[in-house]
């Protein structure tokens, strides 16, 4: 289940120097969140043995040590709130569950990994965008009353290039 796919395995043998993989999770998640957790150490797991020892992973609780609570938003993760039934109780809980990547002075965030579903692809797009050494850009024009919000689009666009808006001269 946790091979990685040959762009990944590619990407990983080409990386130039070392990497650090910092996933913060609070410990005592829902039961499917705690899942995902295991998941996600099995699979960064796999991407330090293609790494060839480029890539250095840690779990983090964060909900542990203001110092590491701090670091975490600090970092670009969000707390997330789920609700818990506990002893006949309906409460409301926060948690943690982002990944942070560092190379160099660069950082890139997963603020929440809510799913598993597509992660690979994810983790590996913010690899790639780390350790490449020029991001390419995509422009969009503006003032020709379009909309200039693209929501998700935008965000999945970002993930993997720089986005300038052009204004239109007046």
């Amino acid at each position: 289940i946790y091979s990685l796919s040959k762009a990944s395995k590619k990407i990983l043998a080409r990386l130039p120097d070392r990497l650090i993989i910092k996933a913060y999770f609070t410990k005592d998640l829902p039961r499917e969140y705690g899942l995902n957790r295991k998941y996600i150490e099995d699979l960064l797991s796999e991407y330090k043995v293609y790494s060839r020892g480029k890539i250095k992973f840690e779990f983090i609780d964060p909900s542990s040590d203001k110092e590491l609570l701090s670091e975490a938003r600090a970092s670009g993760v969000i707390p997330v709130q789920f609700t818990q039934i506990e002893r006949d109780k309906y409460e409301l809980k926060e948690g943690y569950m982002g990944i942070v990547f560092l190379f160099g002075p660069k950082k890139e965030v997963i603020p929440v990994v809510k799913s598993t579903e597509g992660l690979e692809y994810d983790i590996t797009g913010k690899i790639k965008k780390l350790t490449s050494e020029k991001t390419k850009t995509i422009g969009f024009t503006t003032g020709h009353n379009e909309t200039t919000e693209f929501g998700e689009m935008e965000q999945y666009i970002e993930s993997q290039y720089n986005i300038k808006r052009l204004e239109k001269d007046a």
